[in-house]
């Protein structure tokens, strides 16, 4: 079965699926796929998109190219994660069900709080996210990553707004959301997603919004367990 992998805002897929290759590939039967967002560091030929249903449609169709007639999994880390919902709901419309979806520190699309995407906000959320210090002396590189985490916050922005009037649906897929302890959004992420999946699996670990880079961190076997 094949494990699709997708990124959070403002970096590169690999960055996640960094923390994610040992507890899959120690799995034999499972092959890795990540795909990063269309002008991101590994898609820099692509232009970057702002409106959520094109890089929702994008993902999807990349998810049917890459995996065909073949089982998948799909696994999302923030951003990542509060898109899967969406782009399940498209693939199963057209006939390709995942068997499982895992998302890790899932946002919530808050309707009443949209995200700020002036300079200094966007450089602020960079940073927590772990944006070296090299990069964040290198004005085109930090203007860069600016600018891709200005996209990626219009796109949830975009769902923050859509959500309002499209219920979502993921069926009877096997799901399991999966968040730190401490990232102060996790309880009321965990209430608006139990309200939507009430037969979903939901798990805390210790740590905030980036739990899963500390290496500290027990999550690993409950991870592997759960593939």
């Amino acid at each position: 079965m094949k494990t699709i992998i997708l990124g959070f805002a403002g970096g590169c897929v690999r960055q996640v699926t960094n923390i994610f290759s040992d507890q899959i590939v120690s799995l034999s039967e499972k092959q890795l796929i990540s795909i990063e967002y269309p002008g991101h560091p590994l898609q820099m030929h692509q232009p970057l998109m702002t409106n959520s249903t094109d890089l929702i449609q994008y993902l999807s169709s990349t998810i049917i190219q890459k995996c065909k007639n073949e089982d998948f999994q799909i696994v999302g880390y923030s951003m990542g994660a509060t898109l899967i919902p969406f782009i399940s709901e498209v693939l199963n419309r057209l006939g390709y069900k995942p068997k499982k979806l895992i998302l890790l520190s899932a946002d919530t699309p808050f309707l009443e709080k949209l995200y700020k995407i002036d300079t200094k906000s966007v450089l602020s959320l960079l940073i927590k996210s772990g944006l070296p210090s090299s990069i964040q002396q290198n004005k085109k590189a930090r203007d860069f990553f600016i600018t891709v985490m200005k996209s990626d916050l219009e796109i949830l922005n975009d769902l923050s707004n859509r959500i309002k009037n499209t219920p979502l649906s993921i069926g009877d897929i096997n799901t399991f959301f999966i968040s730190g302890q401490d990232d102060p959004n996790t309880s009321r992420n965990f209430i608006y997603w139990k309200s939507l999946y009430p037969k979903a699996k939901f798990r805390t670990f210790p740590g905030g919004h980036f739990f899963a880079f500390d290496p500290k961190n027990n999550w690993n076997d409950y991870f592997s367990s759960i593939l």
